[in-house]
């Protein structure tokens, strides 16, 4: 199981880049999306860090920006009436991931 898991998880992590986010969330596992948008979310918080050093001083602001676009896309997600039941109940369990990742950067805007 561990196995399938892992590889399920390494899939879905490669797709999320090819695929828009709310689709990527509606066609992947509530845990796979879960360790994928952290993965993502751990390399952008990165890769901005890495831009600001080199001079980009807009690129938290950016980021910031993004986050917040993401989390919009989420929430209209969840609000959606057209979704299922049981997919409603996963996504509101994965809008408090993005809302947590977004603090990081909106208060070293700030």
């Amino acid at each position: 199981m561990a196995t399938s898991v892992t590889c399920v998880s390494n899939v879905c992590v490669c797709v999320c880049v090819c695929v828009c986010s709310t689709q990527w969330i509606s066609d992947s596992l509530g845990m796979v999306t879960l360790v994928g948008s952290q993965i993502w979310w751990t390399w952008e918080t990165e890769d901005v860090f890495r831009r600001v050093r080199e001079g980009n001083k807009h690129a938290m602001k950016d980021f910031a920006a993004k986050l917040t676009t993401q989390l919009s896309e989420l929430t209209n997600m969840v609000r959606d009436s057209h979704t299922h039941t049981h997919t409603h109940t996963r996504q509101a369990r994965l809008l408090h991931a993005p809302a947590q990742a977004r603090i990081t950067p909106h208060m070293l805007v700030e």
